[in-house]
């Protein structure tokens, strides 16, 4: 079973075809080669480029749980919201520490 691919939500510097990150497209890979890691092929799946988009993920969610917090009321209704909030903080520290480590690595 093939699994399915992350979408990218509309993070800025999306153009289909063109990895957000390093710039490769599908006539000029990653020196390494890659493919597409995103369904609107946005990014490509080197682990820097992951990593990032990873980062950019969490970045988003822990927006739209601030926001929900602080202006709907949406997830006040929730007892976990503020875990939540903790919970995907502490996930984006690590990642963006793993995404600098795995930059550091390549180079």
């Amino acid at each position: 079973m093939r699994s399915k691919k992350p979408s990218s939500l509309n993070l800025k510097n999306a153009r289909p075809g063109r990895c957000r990150y390093c710039r490769c497209t599908d006539a000029r890979a990653c020196p390494d080669g890659c493919s597409w890691y995103d369904v609107e092929e946005t990014v490509c799946n080197s682990s820097i480029c992951v990593s990032l988009f990873r980062v950019a993920l969490a970045d988003c969610a822990r927006k739209l749980i601030r926001v929900g917090i602080n202006k709907t009321g949406f997830l006040k209704s929730l007892s976990c919201y503020g875990e939540a909030a903790v919970v995907i903080d502490t996930l984006l520290t690590e990642m963006r520490s793993d995404a600098a480590m795995e930059m550091a690595s390549e180079t």
